[in-house]
């Protein structure tokens, strides 16, 4: 795909080709191949030196990407309900950003371009299981990513100009790292009845972050543990529920004192249940309901005064309700609630202190017309409401008011069973503390055709 808005230009082309071979009972060995090649044009402020040169008054960033990938996956069913699954990929990934417009008069202001060079070779094996209510997959990874940063230097400048120049690659390549991670997973699933199912997915990583510019202190040990269960229960044909309980534990240690006040343990908890009731083709409800707590503790906050940890407490609640009234006509409401607060916490007392309490309010109806099949007309509105209250004192106190609402509309012709063209336009009013501000109009148009 490719696209002239002059002087704009944009690329989006995607190629994969996959060969596999069956060796029968289930063993079977596949070789995946993927290209990709992007590019996007994008207006950028232009400096005094630039607008006067070329008469411009916005400079061209393009932003290139090219991506190629070969992966190898060899599945070996062992019997019994046992198979194992060994998967490889090399891919190297190229990125550059580079500038229509250039001067040489002010040396600090000119707008190098720069490439981002990404190697990656990656490794799973997995062991799996499945019986008839149960289904288990046991595996390891090894990642391992190597980046480097380059800076395309101007040639036949002066030798003020190639010194700058030269330092400015220096700063780039101080960027260049290299990343190994090591992942245990497991994925779990029973089936205690035929209303009945439990999914159990749990994870534990260690990357290992280096840098070989000395100047460049970012290396650090991450450990990171991901563990999420998931209950599922059928009340009847109609009408079903599931609870999900998530933990994730991450702990970044900076290797370098300069950066080790970074040095931090992140622990986020979530309790999530849902409902689904869906009586008829023609009424679906969805209801879902969220509590969270995300707490970050540094290592070192009793040693350096100016680190404190903090806490952030989320309460929300969703509403999805669909109805198609007649099997043209149709209406959809959305409704998101969500309460949040801020503050510093003292983990060893596990207290804090608030800082910031915040509500918001989404609210969007909209009726939808449907015309002979290909088309589909909708026109709805939708308000976002946020109010914002401060700690003086321990105590909570009013501080301001947003309101953004407006009418929405949205047009889909259906041109064949995948291919389409949407249209999506919002008019949008804000308001803080009861007095206007801005309004914008907001159009957006989506394509996807198949060949």
């Amino acid at each position: 795909n490719q696209s002239d808005l002059n002087p704009r230009k944009f690329t989006n082309n995607l190629a994969r080709i996959n060969i596999a071979t069956d060796f029968g009972e289930g063993s079977k060995d596949s070789v995946r191949v993927h290209w990709l090649n992007n590019r996007w044009d994008f207006f950028v402020p232009a400096d005094t030196t630039i607008t006067q040169t070329f008469g411009v008054s916005s400079n061209i960033r393009s932003r290139t990407e090219q991506l190629f990938g070969v992966q190898n996956i060899l599945l070996y069913n062992v019997g019994e309900g046992f198979s194992t699954q060994l998967s490889t990929l090399v891919e190297t990934h190229k990125i550059n950003n580079a500038f229509r417009y250039k001067t040489l008069i002010n040396p600090s202001a000119i707008p190098f371009n720069t490439t981002v060079q990404e190697f990656r070779l990656e490794g799973t094996f997995d062991v799996r299981f499945q019986s008839q209510s149960f289904m288990s997959t046991i595996g390891m990874q090894i990642s391992e990513r190597d980046e480097k940063h380059l800076l395309e230097k101007i040639e036949g400048v002066t030798q003020f100009i190639q010194f700058f120049q030269d330092d400015r690659a220096k700063q780039e390549s101080r960027l260049d790292n290299t990343a190994l991670r090591t992942t245990l997973r497991t994925n779990l699933l029973a089936l205690f009845s035929s209303n009945d199912k439990a999914v159990f997915d749990g994870s534990a990583s260690v990357l290992r972050y280096d840098t070989p510019d000395s100047l460049n202190t970012d290396d650090r040990d991450e450990l990171l543990i991901n563990l999420s269960l998931k209950e599922t229960h059928h009340f009847s044909r109609v009408f079903e529920g599931a609870v999900t309980a998530e933990a994730t534990l991450a702990h970044s240690v900076y290797l370098f004192k300069d950066k080790s006040a970074n040095n931090d343990w992140n622990r986020i908890f979530r309790l999530a249940p849902e409902l689904v009731y869906h009586p008829t083709s023609a009424f679906t409800m969805y209801n879902a309901f969220e509590v969270l707590a995300n707490y970050t503790v540094f290592d070192f906050e009793t040693l350096i005064p100016s680190v404190k940890s903090y806490v952030y407490r989320q309460v929300a609640f969703l509403d999805s309700t669909s109805y198609d009234i007649t099997p043209k006509v149709g209406c959809d409401v959305y409704v998101h609630v969500r309460i949040f607060e801020r503050g510093e916490l003292k983990w060893g007392d596990f207290s804090e202190r608030p800082q910031q309490y915040i509500q918001e309010v989404t609210f969007s109806p909209q009726v939808r017309y449907k015309y002979k099949e290909q088309w589909l007309f909708a026109v709805g509105f939708r308000s976002f409401a946020q109010k914002r209250f401060r700690y003086v004192v321990n105590e909570r106190q009013f501080e301001s008011t947003f309101l953004s609402a407006g009418p929405t509309t949205h047009i889909i012709f259906q041109f064949s069973s995948l291919s389409q063209i949407e249209i999506v336009g919002w008019k949008e009013f804000q308001y803080q503390s009861g007095e206007k501000i801005q309004d914008f109009s907001n159009v957006s148009m989506n394509v996807r055709y198949f060949f």
